[in-house]
């Protein structure tokens, strides 16, 4: 997160590749490639796991669709799929959902879920001692107008 991938991140990156004699260009390829392999690695460390459970193989194909201006990057987006070949790599808006918008469709996924008491914490990820609903639903005062969902 950002307690890590800050400001002073960026300046030993840069330092280290100035000392290493990388040439601009270089150093943003390195870049780039690094943030594909952390990416895959965090997957793999702990989605996979928590999804998979004990059903996990070597050769587990999964399905990783890819949101934000990150998707936009071909580098980045080339490098998933070389370190995650065993899985489908593409955009949130192959499967129609505007990557941009991806705060906005995981909040409402959310709720639907609150709202149908599922819980979607990932225990091995969180520390949880057990399943949690994800959530506050506040509804509003009597006589206000109050949104209703079909399920």
């Amino acid at each position: 997160g950002r307690e890590h991938y800050n400001d002073q991140y960026v300046k030993t990156i840069l330092d280290m590749a100035q000392t290493e004699g990388l040439s601009k260009v270089d150093t943003v390829a390195t870049v780039t490639a690094l943030t594909a392999v952390a990416v895959a690695s965090n997957i793999n460390r702990f989605a996979v796991p928590s999804l998979l459970g004990s059903r996990q193989q070597k050769d587990q194909r999964g399905c990783l669709f890819v949101s934000g201006g990150g998707r936009r990057n071909e580098a980045i987006m080339r490098h998933l799929r070389l370190e995650l070949a065993q899985w489908k790599v593409d955009t949130t808006d192959s499967i129609g959902i505007d990557g941009d918008a991806k705060e906005a469709v995981c909040f409402a996924f959310l709720a639907y879920k609150a709202l149908q008491g599922h819980a979607m914490n990932l225990q091995g990820v969180t520390g949880a001692k057990g399943p949690a609903v994800l959530g506050k639903i506040c509804l509003a005062s009597s006589g206000q107008t109050r949104m209703t969902m079909n399920t």
